[in-house]
């Protein structure tokens, strides 16, 4: 990761534009295999978030029956009917968090991170910080 980043930083510093793999490869070889690594990107998130969807079910209906303390609810992963809708739920908000965003927190404007100072980004809508230094100075 720390190679790719090192990557995107020298693209970043010679033709200046956002994106991700779908943009860069565009650039750099032409728009099919953009949309290729696009295409590629896209489905390596698809399978990882189902993933992690079906990892967090488990662990969920352990929870359940921790807190209920009835060791039947745990089993509820081995039936078919009840795991792949919980499974689908799951995955279904995972995707819907993203579009909606969280809330800005109300006691600061600015998240901070060793170093350098890092703002919340204009739009309401999104949840991740935009940093305020350019790549150069990395």
């Amino acid at each position: 990761m720390l190679l790719v980043a090192f990557g995107y930083r020298e693209l970043n510093t010679r033709v200046p534009d956002s994106g991700t793999s779908f943009t860069w490869s565009s650039k750099m070889f032409n728009p099919w295999i953009g949309w290729i690594g696009g295409w590629g990107l896209i489905s390596a998130t698809v399978i990882a978030l189902s993933n992690l969807a079906a990892v967090a079910v488990d662990f969920f209906y352990i929870l359940l029956a921790q807190i209920f303390q009835n060791p039947d609810i745990a089993s509820w992963t081995g039936n078919l009917l009840v795991y792949i809708p919980t499974t689908l739920l799951f995955t279904a908000i995972a995707a819907w968090l993203p579009t909606v965003g969280w809330p800005r927190p109300r006691s600061s404007n600015t998240c901070w991170w060793p170093s350098r100072s890092w703002s919340w980004s204009p739009s309401p809508w999104q949840h991740s910080c935009t940093a305020l230094v350019s790549t150069r100075q990395l």
